[in-house]
């Protein structure tokens, strides 16, 4: 089944406070669309290969996110970290 996520208010605020950049975008989509509600581990390296971007681009993009508020970073397991998009910024409908 699949899954609707809506942008909160509070998504839709951060978003006007300042744009991300096309990588913080990139990532930040991909990760909308394809995390469990329960979040997952996120190799950076993943996403090198995935997105095509630096290893540096994607560590300082999700830094970023996870300032933001767009990600929520919990604990790391092995040599990444476990990641989940933030309720208040997206609402599952679906």
């Amino acid at each position: 089944m699949a899954k609707t996520l809506v942008l909160t208010e509070a998504g839709l605020n951060e978003l006007q406070k300042g744009a991300l950049s096309k990588i913080e975008a990139q990532i930040l989509w991909h990760l909308v669309a394809t995390l469990p509600l329960v979040g997952r581990v996120v190799p950076h390296e993943s996403l090198v290969d995935l997105l095509f971007i630096s290893a540096r681009s994607a560590q300082h993009s999700m830094s970023q996110l996870t300032e933001s508020g767009f990600l929520i970073r919990g604990p790391k397991m092995g040599l990444s970290y476990h990641y989940k998009i933030n309720p208040v910024f997206f609402r599952i409908i679906s």
